[in-house]
């Protein structure tokens, strides 16, 4: 693993950045962005500037896509959930949009504690519901919110989403 250092942000906080890319990173002033509101709670936000006026616009740029450089249609996902400040290349990876959805957090505001499980109060069951590169495919209602994650896993499982993930 190579050596790494901190590179200053705003509000008093630090990114972590391989040796290799700190002097080409530390030249600008680095913001702090705060995670977003529902983020999971323990979410570290992330290192971001902007970039000069170009026909009167600014443009943000992130600290990790600066780093991986992704290519059209494709995002910068950081491996170990929550730690937004850690851009060292053994914590990121080039990955799909779906790919990086899947890498997420429960939201805060997440009522059932369970991925892909909601609340139906009209017809007062939890449903489960999953989304496949682009398509959400409901997965049933269940009278509870534990039977309706039992019924996500398994679809986790049979789209081969469970083996995906654990080769990281």
């Amino acid at each position: 693993m190579s050596d790494t250092m901190q590179i200053p942000l705003t509000q008093g906080k630090f990114a972590l950045v391989d040796a290799e890319d700190y002097l080409c990173l530390s030249q600008f002033k680095w913001q702090w962005r705060r995670p977003h509101r529902r983020a999971c709670e323990g979410h570290e936000g992330y290192a971001m500037r902007t970039s000069a006026r170009i026909q009167g616009k600014r443009k943000t740029i992130f600290m990790h896509n600066e780093i991986m450089h992704p290519p059209m249609g494709m995002e910068v996902d950081h491996i170990r959930i929550g730690s937004g400040l850690d851009n060292s290349k053994a914590n990121l990876r080039i990955v799909d949009k779906s790919t990086n959805r899947r890498n997420r957090h429960i939201f805060r505001n997440n009522k059932s504690g369970y991925r892909g499980v909601s609340w139906n109060a009209k017809g007062r069951v939890w449903q489960a519901g999953i989304g496949f590169y682009g398509k959400l495919f409901h997965l049933g209602s269940y009278a509870t919110a534990k039977d309706a994650s039992a019924a996500y896993e398994a679809a986790r499982e049979r789209l081969g989403l469970l083996k995906a993930e654990s080769d990281r």
